[in-house]
């Protein structure tokens, strides 16, 4: 355990420079590690949030609000370098000009914001579950996303009949929000440009047909939606890696409110919960329906549902 505060966050830059799969933003956590070290302009902006747990990603904290100040058009000397806004991916004029918005104060905002994110490639690895389900059961699906943020998983997914759609979230974003759209955008990597441009893509979608996100907390929500049958359509609970960042009370409620909702459940009015959570290197997405309990684990993949396999 690192006590000290400046070198628990040299620390955690220097874990997410190791771990993370963009070469551009691991060179800047790097960088950015050493400067902490050194007690430069790096330091003086993470100092205030060095309180942290290490959970709370600062580092990532850091990488969005940097790209959200430069795709709003403020850090144009930034974005030069970032390939999301179409810069070169040079990391020592990415660095440069890193180290002086932190000098400048210009971060200061953006880091107070924890790390949200909501990727649409996970629908890959989503559509195996719900298909089985409507497979199944032979009746339109009931969806119900525990952690959705902006909805974008909840789109009507090709070939699947969705009857009914519906999410929680701590902090519900708005696609149709130019803010909360930028606020997504800034937390993909600023040199993974297909996965950037999926993530607006879908925006743009999900802004002509928004989903309902309700601000709740999901363990109270769930039991709310859950409460009573439905006839004639299969509930899906769903969520994707969620689990790690909910309160240990919040799973145990989310747990009962299914245990209960389980004992009601018929072939006319089944109930279904997908998850799609890490496991090491890879997510899996697994599969419990009821009546019966029957849970499987229905695909693997990465962990925004790239290199997708099906289960056996």
């Amino acid at each position: 355990m690192v006590n000290d505060p400046r070198k628990k966050v040299a620390t955690d830059l220097r874990r997410q420079s190791q771990i993370t799969s963009c070469p551009l933003t691991a060179g800047l956590c790097a960088r950015a590690a050493a400067d902490v070290d050194a007690g430069g302009p790096l330091w003086d902006a993470l100092r205030p949030h060095a309180h942290l747990p290490s959970d709370a990603i600062l580092p990532l904290r850091l990488a969005g609000a940097a790209h959200r100040v430069a795709l709003a058009g403020d850090a144009p000397s930034y974005a030069a370098h970032l390939p999301t806004c179409g810069g070169d991916g040079d990391l020592d004029g990415a660095w440069r000009a890193l180290r002086a918005l932190a000098a400048d104060g210009a971060l200061a905002a953006g880091l107070e914001h924890p790390v949200q994110t909501n990727e649409p490639g996970r629908l890959r690895a989503l559509r195996p579950a719900f298909t089985a389900v409507q497979a199944e059961t032979g009746l339109p699906l009931r969806l119900l996303e525990v952690g959705a943020s902006a909805g974008l998983l909840l789109r009507r997914p090709e070939g699947i009949e969705v009857i009914a759609r519906r999410g929680c979230d701590a902090n519900p974003l708005d696609p149709r929000s130019s803010t909360d759209r930028r606020l997504l955008q800034s937390f993909v990597w600023a040199s993974q440009v297909e996965r950037f441009e999926n993530l607006t893509r879908a925006l743009d979608d999900a802004a002509l047909d928004p989903a309902t996100v309700d601000r709740a907390d999901a363990g109270e929500w769930v039991a709310a939606q859950l409460a009573g049958r439905r006839e004639g359509r299969a509930t899906v609970v769903f969520h994707s890696v969620v689990w790690q960042y909910l309160a240990l009370d919040t799973r145990r409620e989310i747990d009962l409110a299914l245990e209960r909702a389980a004992r009601r459940a018929t072939v006319d009015a089944p109930l279904a919960y997908v998850r799609f959570e890490p496991v090491g290197d890879h997510a899996e997405t697994w599969l419990r329906t009821w009546p019966g309990g029957r849970d499987r684990l229905v695909a693997r993949s990465g962990y925004h549902g790239q290199d997708l396999e099906l289960a056996a």
